[in-house]
């Protein structure tokens, strides 16, 4: 990619300059050398404009989707961990900090088992959906893989992300209670803070919060055992 758009920026270079040489200035007037050359130079410069700008933004939509888990239109995997170096670079510098929540959907395999992979997945999505819509326009989501989510809450500590979580967790029992699904929406979350003061890695910041996601995995799995259903 970086290399087509070195290749159209020499051409366009080359015919600007090519068209400087067609064209003799003096005191009063632009007179053109050769009008049957320059109108060619111009219109080949024109298409040649519109083909480089029309590439840019082809590459541009490219690379986005490039970044963006197909199904739930989060992150993936790659790309919102290089978010979350990022993030953890900007809060070092600005001396802020962020906190992060790793999240597990509760019963997919369940739901997958009784009802089917197709109905699976609108779990996936809905549960998807109702956490972007809580979230903050500063803060992200990624899927890490299967039922697994990130999310990063920008300039943020763990009472805000407790918080927000918080929202999530009602608006999915809102959605339980109007759509009357066969099956609860629900799902584990682990919160972990991170601090411009405090040297950590990220693979620590991310066991952290994916040890205490289990915790509350464990919780939820006693509940249902207690006599809870999974799926009506």
């Amino acid at each position: 990619m970086e290399r087509n758009r070195i290749k159209y920026s020499i051409i366009i270079i080359i015919l600007i300059l090519s068209g400087i040489l067609f064209i003799k200035i003096d005191s009063n007037q632009v007179d053109l050398i050769n009008n049957k050359h320059s109108t060619l130079l111009l219109v080949l410069f024109i298409c040649l404009t519109y083909q480089y700008h029309k590439k840019q933004r082809e590459i541009a939509i490219l690379s986005r989707k490039a970044s963006l888990d197909i199904m739930t239109g989060s992150l993936n995997r790659e790309t919102g961990l290089i978010c979350l170096e990022e993030h953890m670079e900007l809060c070092r510098r600005h001396k802020k900090s962020l906190v992060i929540g790793f999240i597990d959907i509760n019963n997919l395999k369940e739901v997958n088992d009784v009802l089917g992979h197709k109905e699976g997945d609108n779990l996936i999505i809905a549960i998807v959906d109702i956490i972007k819509a809580n979230l903050r326009k500063e803060d992200q989501i990624c899927r890490l893989g299967g039922d697994e989510f990130l999310i990063i809450l920008s300039n943020c500590d763990i009472a805000e992300g407790q918080n927000i979580w918080s929202r999530i967790e009602q608006s999915l029992g809102e959605e339980n209670h109007k759509r009357q699904y066969r099956y609860k929406m629900s799902a584990s979350i682990g919160l972990a803070e991170f601090n411009h003061d405090k040297m950590i890695l990220i693979e620590d910041l991310l066991e952290i919060a994916d040890k205490k996601m289990y915790i509350n995995k464990r919780e939820h799995k006693r509940r249902l055992n207690g006599g809870e259903k999974t799926i009506t």
